[in-house]
C-alpha cells in the first residue's frame, strides 16, 4: 500500500517540476527575445502588420478588401501562377511579396508575414 502511494507522490512531483521548468524556459525565451534588437523588431512588426489580415483577405488603409488567393504575376521572375499573393510558386524563385496593391484603389498593403529586420 505504501509503495503505490509513494509512486503517485513521485509522479505528482515530477509533473509539478516539469510544469515549472516549462514555464521558466518560456519566461527565459521571452526575456531573450525582448532584450535583443531583432526580437523587438520581430514582435513589433508582427503586432502592427496583423491588423491588415481579415478573413483570408488583406485590408488596405482605406478599408478595401483584397483577396489573398487568385492569379498573380511574380514581379521578380515573371511567373504567372494561381495561389497565394504572398509568395511566388515558381520552384526556382519562391520570392516573398513585400506588398500587394489594393484591387480597388491601388494603395500598397504590406505583407503581414514578412518580418523586416
Amino acid at each position: 500500500m505504501k509503495a503505490a502511494s509513494t509512486g503517485k507522490s513521485l509522479l505528482k512531483r515530477v509533473l509539478v517540476w516539469s510544469w515549472v521548468l516549462v514555464r521558466l524556459l518560456g519566461v527565459l525565451l521571452l526575456a531573450i527575445l525582448v532584450r535583443s534588437k531583432r526580437g523587438i523588431t520581430v514582435v513589433k512588426t508582427i503586432g502592427t502588420s496583423r491588423h491588415h489580415l481579415v478573413d483570408g483577405a488583406l485590408v488596405c488603409p482605406r478599408g478595401h478588401r483584397t483577396p489573398l488567393h487568385g492569379v498573380f504575376l511574380c514581379s521578380r521572375c515573371g511567373f504567372v501562377y494561381e495561389g497565394s499573393a504572398l509568395r511566388c510558386l515558381n520552384p526556382e524563385c519562391k520570392a516573398t511579396t513585400v506588398h500587394v496593391a489594393c484591387m480597388v484603389c491601388g494603395l500598397s498593403i504590406s505583407n503581414p508575414y514578412r518580418v523586416k529586420v
